[in-house]
């Protein structure tokens, strides 16, 4: 009963610490908060995925303002969630980037990649709604 109670807990800690929120019809925004690991990665990267392919999203939020700060891992992460949005054919934002998280992603050298940055989600969402809509799928 306990290590089911424990389970049942951390699956709930899973989803809290990955939300997926439709802005608009086709925008939706992934706010995260607190230090970035492998396991959340994964996650991050699962549900972003299952989310822009469910709802057919021309793009894709990541907001890092409550990230602190990002490791080699994280930015790893980052770009495959990147890449991988583009093939599912919606176009990925990162907003939020802090001063320390920007130092670790030049000290990184790899850069985002031709990712679109913003300084803030109220901006990524501007951005993303002037995009304009794309075409309905045949």
């Amino acid at each position: 009963m306990r290590e089911e109670l424990i389970r049942s807990q951390a699956e709930l800690l899973a989803e809290l610490s990955t939300p997926l929120v439709p802005v608009a019809e086709d925008v939706l925004a992934m706010p995260l908060v607190g230090r970035i690991d492998r396991a959340r990665a994964d996650r991050v990267l699962s549900v972003l995925l299952e989310g822009v392919g469910g709802a057919g999203a021309r793009v894709a939020i990541l907001d890092v303002t409550g990230v602190p700060s990002v490791d080699a891992e994280a930015l790893r992460a980052l770009l495959r969630a990147a890449r991988a949005t583009r093939l599912l054919g919606a176009e990925m934002m990162i907003t939020g980037v802090r001063p320390e998280v920007a130092r670790a992603i030049c000290a990184e050298g790899e850069g985002l990649g031709g990712v679109t940055t913003c300084a803030t989600l109220r901006q990524g969402i501007a951005r993303a709604m002037a995009g304009g809509r794309r075409p309905a799928r045949g």
